[in-house]
Formats: C-alpha cells, structure tokens, sequence
C-alpha cells in the first residue's frame, strides 16, 4: 500500500476514533447526571465500554500500520486478544439488557410471568451489568491458554529445488471459540431478538384492542411502541455485522493489509460510534441537552466573531 493511502487510513481512523470517543464520553457524563435512571445506568456502562473498544480498535490498527511485527509477538498478541474476546462479550450482554429494557417498559402484556419478568428486571438491572462485565472478564480469561501457535510448511517460490519454509500463525482452539461464540454472542443475540419480538407483539395486539373496541389510536403508546422497535432493531443489526465482521478477522489465517482487510476493521471501528448514535436517536433528553449545547457554542462563536473584527 502507498504512503499516500497509508496517510488516508490513519487520518479516517483518528477521525472515526474522535467522534466515537466525544459521543460515547457525552453519553457517560450524561448518564452518570441521571443516574438514577435505569436506562442511564446501561448507558453509562455501553459508553464505557465502547470508549474501550474505539482505543482498542485504533490501538490495533496503528500496529498494524506502523508495527505489523509488534502484534505477532506472542504476549502483546494474547493481550489484544483478550481485550477482544473480554470487550465483544461486554458490549453484547449490555445491548442486550439495554433491549429487554426498552421491551419491558413498553410491551403491556398482562401474563403473570411477563409481570414477573419485568418486575425483576428493574429490580435487579444494576446487579445484572456487574454480572455481564464480571461474566464476560471470566470468560474471557482462557484466551491467555488457548490461543497457541501452530507451523506450517509451505512450498518457497523455488519449486525445482522442492524447497519449504515454516511460517507460524496464532490459532484458538475450536471448543473455547464454539463455547464463546455461544455464550458470548448466540445468547445475547437472542435475547435482542426475542425483544424485539415481544415489542412488535404487544403493538399488534395494542393495535387489535384498539380495532376491536372501536377506540381511537393512542398515538403516544403507538409512537413508543415504533421508537422501541426501531432501536432495538438498529442495535440487533448492528450487533449482527460486528459478529460478522470479528469472524471474518478471527478465521483469517494471517494478517494481510488489503482491501478486504481495510473495510472489515473500518466496521469494527465505526461499532462504537454507531452505538452512541442509536443511543442519541432513542433518548430524546440526551439528544435535546446535545444539540441544545452544541447550537449554544456555535452561535457564541457566531456572535463574537464581528466583534473581534
């Protein structure tokens, strides 16, 4: 790759890095004002962990700029990894308490075990994110003894000699990796899912009651219902390219700089950014306050600048 590119990558990473990094610490400082909300409480802890994983991911793609070798050595390689394996286990248990959230203040079914649920829930939330950080540090703590490096030989470029080469790459051993993607992503995952599920069912069956009583629409509940769906969705697709795209890094055999490899951690890096912007879209509060600030700076500025002239 040119230097040239080479400049270009690094200035989209400081970029993408500084607006991930300013939106996820707003949300922080935000949350950590409204604390006593239960949503903020999940925010707070998703914009920590996205600050992390925007200094992991800009961590690992200036090695792989300007110390490709540095990142194969084994013990800078098996930090990187767990930090990985510890953080995506992280941010996808918090999606997905922040998902059965939005589905329990919203869906109004009236099964005692849905009471139940949700009575729990907002009872025990600040218990079940220390659980989902603990959980996902002690899962990922095998990957300092799993990860281990296997030799190739491979034919060398002078096939009448028949000459061979080792070539050394770091593998995960496939029962840890079957046993993280399930715990780690499948459930997660399908908690999201079944959110969303439950969300869209308790406005099918508003929307039936409304119909069947002959009563108006209450727009309120039906504009919730829309904003809980929408969100939940967003964070479902989201999660879904991520995986996606850590499966395509953590089955490639090496390391090669190409554009293949460029695009895929460029949606690894833009992940905590698009977070924070779904967080933004679906807390009105935190939005309003935002804006609010930023159109305030602009038009001081605005107004100053006549008069230093």
């Amino acid at each position: 790759m040119s230097s040239s590119m080479w400049f270009l990558v690094l200035a989209m990473v400081i970029m993408e890095s500084g607006i991930g990094i300013t939106l996820n610490t707003w949300i922080v400082v935000f949350s950590v004002k409204n604390i006593k909300n239960r949503s903020n409480q999940v925010h707070l802890t998703m914009g920590l962990v996205n600050i992390l994983i925007q200094c992991l991911m800009t961590t690992q793609s200036s090695l792989w700029a300007f110390g490709p070798q540095l990142i194969l050595k084994k013990e800078i390689y098996l930090f990187l990894n767990f930090m990985t394996f510890f953080l995506i286990c992280c941010i996808y248990w918090l999606s997905s308490w922040l998902c059965a959230f939005y589905c329990i203040s919203i869906a109004n079914f009236t099964h005692q075990l849905f009471i139940w649920l949700r009575r729990r829930l907002l009872a025990f939330l600040p218990h079940l994110l220390l659980l989902s950080v603990g959980g996902s540090l002690v899962t990922s703590i095998p990957t300092f003894w799993v990860v281990f490096l296997e030799s190739k030989e491979r034919t060398s470029g002078n096939c009448t000699l028949g000459d061979t080469e080792d070539s050394e790459t770091f593998q995960i051993e496939l029962v840890y990796l079957i046993f993280f993607v399930f715990l780690g992503c499948c459930l997660p995952l399908a908690v999201t899912l079944l959110s969303i599920i439950l969300t869209i069912g308790s406005l099918l069956q508003h929307i039936h009651s409304m119909r069947q009583n002959n009563l108006d629409f209450d727009q309120t509940k039906l504009e919730a219902h829309s904003n809980a769906i929408k969100t939940i969705a967003f964070h479902l697709i989201l999660a879904l390219f991520f995986y996606v795209a850590e499966m395509l890094c953590f089955t490639s055999e090496k390391i090669i700089i190409n554009a293949k490899t460029i695009i895929v951690f460029f949606c690894l890096l833009s992940y905590p950014t698009a977070q924070a912007v779904v967080i933004f879209q679906s807390n009105s509060k935190l939005r309003n306050v935002f804006v609010n600030i930023f159109c305030s700076k602009n038009l001081c500025t605005r107004t100053t600048e006549p008069m230093s002239g």
